[in-house]
């Protein structure tokens, strides 16, 4: 932070701010990720009210990122096809995943699919509206990816 306070000043523009906090932690062998939660604690610290309203989605842009790192770090390693169809792959696996947390978190936290009830709101576990709800599905998530990985690699070693 000592090392942008000078550059702050101004007449200076945001980008250029940007462009030098990004050009500073880059030669310390950070990522867009660690840039975008830099600028996540520092909306929080001093633009609480920003940063309310901007809510998840500076979040999301850090999710983003580590997927733009992953598919940037294979398509220079690999040819164009093989870029192509693995940046195919990751987005198509980011919106199931996304697809998949929202339609448990809703079906369990409202008792609803698409507005429609599926059963009792009175039997609706709350817990799963939340932010915590969200982590509990995906860990549930892991967990079942984990047991079915297991089953299969036990399933072949008995062949």
């Amino acid at each position: 932070f000592a090392k942008i306070l000078p550059v702050i000043k101004p007449g200076v523009r945001e980008v250029d701010i940007a462009a030098e906090l990004e050009y500073f932690m880059r030669r310390l062998g950070s990522d867009r990720a660690a840039f975008t939660t830099i600028v996540q604690l520092l909306l929080q610290a001093y633009l609480p009210a920003l940063s309310d309203s901007l809510g998840v989605f500076i979040p999301l842009i850090v999710v983003n990122c580590i997927i733009m790192g992953r598919v940037e770090a294979f398509s220079s390693k690999n040819n164009t096809g093989l870029a192509i169809l693995d940046a195919l792959g990751m987005g198509i696996g980011y919106t199931w995943v996304l697809v998949a947390i929202s339609f448990i978190r809703e079906l369990l936290g409202s008792g609803k699919i698409f507005g429609r009830a599926v059963f009792a709101e009175e039997n609706a576990i709350g817990f799963f509206s939340g932010a915590p709800g969200g982590f509990f599905v995906f860990g549930i998530m892991i967990a079942v990816t984990l047991g079915l990985s297991e089953m299969k690699k036990n399933k072949g070693a008995k062949k």
